[in-house]
């Protein structure tokens, strides 16, 4: 295995795992401003309040992109079975 197929292994894990958790971690940010900005204007100052919210938006939006997440692994699977095939093959 050359270090230039490692290196281009390396980088589409990489970014097969930024296009899964990017997001997660948008609506993340998003969500912890919106309650921000909620507490500010309130005055309440419940930790709980951030954490629930987040729980339960980031559960169902896994929920709802599970399929995406599996067709990508999927996708990056088979190529890393293709990079196999081909380094024992060839």
């Amino acid at each position: 295995m050359s270090q230039n197929l490692a290196i281009g292994v390396l980088k589409r894990a990489l970014i097969v795992g930024f296009k899964i958790s990017l997001p997660f971690l948008l609506v993340t940010m998003i969500i912890g401003i919106l309650i921000s900005i909620i507490q500010a204007v309130t005055h309440l100052n419940d930790q709980s309040l951030t954490f629930v919210p987040k729980l339960l938006i980031l559960g169902v939006m896994g929920i709802l992109m599970a399929p995406t997440i599996i067709k990508q692994m999927i996708i990056f699977t088979e190529t890393l079975f293709d990079i196999v095939k081909k380094i024992t093959v060839g």
